[in-house]
C-alpha cells in the first residue's frame, strides 16, 4: 500500500517505498522535481534533503524503532516510522511532524495509524529523540565502503571524517550543454539573463551548475525543455575527455545503458561513428528508442564478441560498486557487503579483457568506473598492464589537478566538491 498524496511528505514516502523495490533514488528525485512543478523552493528542498537524509541513516533509525516494534511493520507504517523519527531528530518540533505524517496515512487503518504515532511519540517522551548531536558521517557509511577514504593520507579520524562527510554532501545539479544545439558561452549568457547564477565546470567542459533554480523547479527551466540542455553529472567529463576521439573514427561504447555517455561522445566528438552496446535485451531496446538513428545499437555480450582487433576508440564504463555516487544514490550504503564479493570484480576483470582484444594498434581504450574504491580502479589496471606489456597509460589529456599517481582523471569528491566521485583512464595499445 503506497502513500498517494504530492505533498513533499507525500512523495517522500512513495519515494522510500519504490527504494525498496529496487528503484534508483538519483532518478525519483529528478522525477519528482520535475513533475512537481506547483512545490516552492522549501517544499523542493524539503523533498530532497529528508528523502536522501533517510537513506543515509536507514541503518540506525531502524537499529532505534526495533527495541519498539513487536514485529516488523509492513512497508508504508515502516516508512512513516523511519521518516519521523528523521525529522524529529533533526529538531522539527513534533506538531509539525506527527499531524501531517498521520494525515498521510489515512488511507491505513486506526490502529496502524496509532502504531506510528505511539511509537514516535513514546520515543519522544523516553528521550530517544531528537539526538543531542546528529551521527558522524563515518557512522553513516557501511565497512566495506571505508577504504576508499583512506586510500591516500592515512588513516587519521579526523581525515577520515571530513572525507566521508565530503562524500554524502549533498551534490550539486549538473547539466550538461549539448553542442550541437548550442554553444557552452550562449547557453551561459541565457541562464545569466534567467537570473539562475550558472557556474561551469573548471576545465573548460560543457557542464553547468546552477545557484538556484526556477521558481518552477525544473520543469521551467527552457533548457531541458528545448532539449539543450541535460542532466547528467560533472564527474562523467573524465571519461567522455580522454576518448580524444576525430570525426570518421569508429567509436564502441561497450557498457552503454542507459546511453547518458553516449550521447555525450556525440555531443563531445561531433562526426565519430559510435557504436553503443549492450547486453540487456531490454536496456538495450530503451536505448535504441532513446538515441535513435545517429548511433548504432548492439545488444551482445561483449566477452562473446570475436577478438578482431577492429576499434580505433573503445569507452568500457563498467558496472561497479557505485562507491563515488553514494550522494546521488544513498541506497548504495544499505548494502551490507561490498559488491564486488558477489562476482562483480570478475565480470569487470572479463569485460576489460575481452575490449582489450578489440582495440586496434594505436587505440585508445578508456577504462572508467564511478568508484573509489582501489581494487575497481588503480588496482585492477596495475593487474592488467603486468599482463600486457603491449598497453601503457596515456595521461596526456588529464589536467595535473585531477591527476592521480597512476595517471588516471581521479574525481575525488573530497577535492573537486559539488560532484560524485568517479575515475577514468585511458590505456594506449602499442
Amino acid at each position: 500500500m503506497s502513500v498517494r498524496g504530492n505533498s513533499p511528505t507525500a512523495r517522500v514516502l512513495h519515494a522510500l517505498e519504490r527504494v525498496d523495490g529496487g528503484a534508483h533514488s538519483d532518478k525519483l528525485i529528478l522525477g519528482e522535481l520535475t513533475r512537481q512543478s506547483g512545490w516552492n523552493r522549501a517544499e523542493r528542498g524539503s523533498f530532497v534533503s529528508r528523502f536522501r537524509g533517510v537513506l543515509e541513516l536507514r541503518r540506525d533509525l531502524d537499529r532505534r524503532l526495533g527495541p519498539h516494534l513487536r514485529r516488523p511493520p509492513r512497508s508504508t507504517l515502516l516508512q512513516a516510522l523511519r521518516l519521523g523519527l528523521h525529522d524529529l531528530d533533526a529538531g522539527v518540533p513534533p506538531w509539525r511532524v506527527l499531524a501531517p505524517l498521520l494525515a498521510e496515512l489515512e488511507s491505513v487503518s486506526a490502529p496502524e495509524r496509532g502504531l506510528v504515532n505511539g511509537v514516535l511519540r513514546g520515543m519522544l517522551r523516553s528521550g530517544e529523540t531528537p539526538r543531542a548531536e546528529s551521527a558522524k558521517a563515518m557512522g553513516r557509511l557501511p565497512a566495506w565502503l571505508t577504504p576508499a577514504l583512506a586510500s591516500e593520507g592515512g588513516p587519521e579520524p579526523e581525515l577520515l571524517e571530513q572525507r566521508a562527510a565530503a562524500l554524502l554532501a549533498q551534490p550539486d545539479l549538473w547539466l550538461r550543454v549539448r553542442r550541437e544545439m548550442i554553444e557552452p558561452d550562449t547557453a551561459m549568457a541565457r541562464l545569466e539573463e534567467a537570473g539562475l547564477e550558472p557556474r561551469r565546470d573548471p576545465w573548460g567542459g560543457d557542464f553547468i551548475t546552477l545557484g538556484r533554480l526556477p521558481e518552477d523547479g525544473l520543469a521551467g527551466l527552457e533548457g531541458l525543455n528545448q532539449g539543450w540542455l541535460v542532466v547528467q553529472d560533472a564527474s562523467t567529463l573524465g571519461a567522455v575527455e580522454l576518448l580524444d576521439a576525430r570525426p570518421g573514427m569508429r567509436v564502441l561504447d561497450a557498457c552503454a545503458a542507459p546511453g547518458n555517455k553516449s550521447l555525450a561522445l556525440l555531443d563531445r566528438w561531433p562526426g565519430i561513428e559510435l557504436t553503443a552496446n549492450e547486453v540487456d535485451e531490454g536496456r538495450a531496446r530503451s536505448m535504441a528508442r532513446r538515441l535513435g538513428k545517429r548511433i548504432r545499437v548492439q545488444q551482445i555480450d561483449l566477452r562473446e564478441i570475436p577478438a578482431l582487433p577492429a576499434w580505433p576508440r573503445i569507452l568500457l564504463d563498467l558496472p561497479c560498486s557505485g562507491s563515488g555516487s553514494v550522494a546521488r544514490r544513498p541506497e548504495i550504503l544499505l548494502r551490507d557487503s561490498s559488491p564486488l564479493e558477489s562476482g562483480l570484480a570478475v565480470l569487470q576483470e572479463e569485460l576489460l579483457e575481452a575490449a582489450s582484444r578489440l582495440l586496434e594498434p594505436d587505440g585508445v581504450l578508456v577504462y572508467s568506473t564511478c568508484s573509489l574504491l582501489d581494487e575497481e580502479n588503480g588496482q585492477r589496471i596495475r593487474n592488467f598492464l603486468a599482463r600486457h606489456p603491449e598497453f601503457r597509460v596515456d595521461g596526456a589529456r588529464v589536467p595535473d589537478e585531477v591527476r592521480d599517481t597512476d595517471g588516471a582523471w581521479a574525481w575525488l569528491p573530497w577535492r573537486q566538491s559539488g560532484a560524485g566521485g568517479a575515475w577514468a583512464i585511458a590505456l594506449r595499445k602499442t
